[in-house]
């Protein structure tokens, strides 16, 4: 029951944030996904699911983007990562940090 408002919210990021061009909702909807990760999904799951709502942020699929809105959503996720003090994801996402 839990993974389907992480599903939920994991498609609603995406849909306010590349059709509807709402950047600041989508990034509290991915907040919100994020709580999700310390404790109710698996961390292979976990992981997948934002890298891949990095990748769809971060690819620029509905034209160019903002570096603060990029800024933003990788905050919040490395923020939820040592939150959760999920040192696997924790590391595994460093290296992308390390990039931007």
């Amino acid at each position: 029951m839990l993974t389907r408002g992480f599903k939920a919210l994991k498609q609603s990021t995406k849909l306010l944030f590349l059709v509807l061009h709402r950047p600041n909702d989508a990034l509290k909807s991915y907040t919100r996904l994020l709580a999700y990760t310390k404790s109710t999904i698996t961390r292979n799951y976990a992981e997948k699911t934002i890298n891949g709502i990095l990748d769809y942020v971060g690819g620029g699929k509905g034209g160019p983007v903002e570096v603060t809105i990029l800024e933003k959503f990788y905050q919040a996720t490395k923020d939820a990562l040592r939150e959760a003090r999920n040192e696997v994801l924790d590391l595994g996402l460093l290296a992308v940090f390390r990039i931007y």
